[in-house]
């Protein structure tokens, strides 16, 4: 509604409130001084208090404006906005474009579910076990004639009682080093011998070729306690020091570079053993075998069996 109409309209609908006469004073039958009379208002005309209403009207008017232009500033007013930019909110949607160094990538659509073909396909039949277990090479072994040039160039009344008791009692090269002076028992020439690797321990009966060897080298050695092969620190030898000592005299006595090593002994014991005419369990129990399959490895190369059979066809045709 507009200021004018608002002015028509009060003027039309609102009237003038009445005027009131003043009260005539109150006469009784006793004579009592009565108030001076109050003045009557004044009289209040229609006109002027429609104009004030009217310019009430206004002010709140103006009032109301004048707050609302503070409260929100025009466009013209407002001071403009120093290093910002507005941007409009992007319609929906994927983006129209993307700022540098981005990627916008959408997700891939679903893939449908993989289906396993009921029949599997036929596996390759596998091969039998005895055909994929490779087969061990044989040992190489040394001869008899090869042990007896062997010893015969040591010089060292040592090293020859070591290399006599690892050749005829089938040690190893860790196992000589185990050797104390307590385990020798010379009224009854037996040797106390602890074996590695799962192996049988035991007595070994000495020979009369191990005995002549222990007992020289006994008389260097003296019969104090400790190891009865010490090495020069007064140690038990090492197998390092018998590696080299078995190349040393091995390359004196000729041997192929295949045979010079510690473990040649074992495996020459084994087979002279059987070559003699001693079955497999008597071989096993000799070396410490724990099991019997260590011992019929030697059997492959040699047996007694085989040596009877072999003078039984010397006359063969």
């Amino acid at each position: 509604m507009s200021n004018e109409e608002f002015e028509r309209y009060m003027l039309n609908h609102v009237k003038a409130a009445p005027i009131q006469p003043s009260r005539p004073p109150t006469v009784g039958p006793r004579a009592v001084p009565s108030e001076p009379p109050k003045p009557a208002p004044p009289a209040i005309s229609a006109a002027p208090r429609k104009e004030e209403m009217v310019r009430c009207f206004k002010s709140i008017d103006s009032i109301r404006d004048r707050a609302h232009a503070e409260r929100v500033p025009s466009e013209a007013s407002r001071p403009p906005a120093v290093g910002l930019y507005y941007e409009p909110d992007p319609p929906p949607g994927p983006p129209a474009f993307m700022p540098v160094g981005l990627y916008y990538e959408p997700d891939p659509p679903p893939r449908p579910p993989a289906v396993k073909p009921s029949v599997t396909p036929e596996e390759p039949p596998k091969p039998p076990a005895s055909a994929s277990r490779k087969k061990k090479a044989r040992p190489t072994i040394p001869q008899e004639e090869e042990m007896q040039r062997f010893f015969s160039v040591i010089d060292s009344a040592r090293d020859r009682a070591i290399f006599r008791v690892m050749y005829h009692a089938g040690l190893r090269a860790s196992e000589i080093g185990l050797l104390e002076m307590r385990d020798y028992a010379p009224r009854t020439d037996r040797l106390m011998v602890d074996r590695l690797k799962g192996s049988n321990s035991g007595e070994h009966h000495l020979n009369r070729e191990e005995l002549r060897a222990l007992k020289a080298w006994l008389k260097i050695r003296g019969s104090a306690p400790g190891a009865i092969f010490p090495s020069k620190k007064r140690r038990p030898i090492g197998r390092k020091m018998l590696d080299v000592l078995v190349k040393d005299y091995g390359a004196r006595a000729g041997w192929p570079l295949k045979l010079r090593h510690c473990h040649s002994f074992k495996h020459a014991c084994c087979t002279h053993l059987l070559s003699k005419g001693f079955n497999v369990e008597q071989v096993q129990d000799w070396v410490g075998h724990a099991n019997i399959a260590n011992t019929m490895i030697y059997a492959r190369v040699t047996n007694s069996r085989r040596d009877q059979m072999g003078k039984a066809l010397a006359d063969w045709k």
